[in-house]
């Protein structure tokens, strides 16, 4: 196992020196941005964050109440006249998604939606499909999605806190 673990330094060693190599070599040409997007700066190599290579480093903070609400009403809106039920209320679920990036907020949507077929198609287990009609995505469906959410990785936020 210790010569596997030394391939993998080596090989990520030479990816390194290369990448830093090329990011060197950009200077030399005009018109050319180079733009690194990351979740895990704890993870880059110091070679990548040393200066004359990434100058500018712009930390992008997750969304606040207001804004988690203007994603919740973005990824609802193709939903909100057919298949969105009246008790949903995003303003509660943007207060319960505290730390949440916008990615999240997908998931929990996209759950939701989930979680409504799967009600549905249980309605009637032995009829094909359901009666599109009567289907709602309810305020229910968002908090049975919510939970499995809430036990997510830690990642993002303990880089967002450094």
């Amino acid at each position: 196992m210790g010569g596997s673990t030394r391939a993998a330094e080596v090989a990520r060693h030479r990816i390194v020196q290369q990448l830093a190599t090329k990011m060197d070599g950009m200077k030399a040409l005009n018109n050319i941005l180079l733009i690194g997007v990351t979740n895990r700066k704890d993870l880059l190599p110091e070679e990548l964050l040393r200066p004359g290579r990434f100058e500018l480093k712009v930390k992008f903070s997750l969304p606040d109440e207001s804004g988690r609400l203007q994603i919740l009403e973005i990824l609802t809106d193709n939903m909100e006249n057919s298949f969105l039920a009246p008790d949903v209320n995003l303003q509660e679920l943007a207060a319960r998604t505290e730390k949440y990036s916008g990615a999240e907020l997908e998931a929990l949507v996209n759950s939701s939606v989930s979680c409504a077929f799967n009600r549905a198609s249980s309605v009637h287990p032995t009829k094909m499909g359901f009666d599109e009609e009567s289907f709602k995505i309810t305020m229910e469906d968002f908090l049975h999605a919510l939970h499995p959410l809430a036990s997510r990785p830690s990642g993002m936020m303990d880089f967002q806190s450094t």
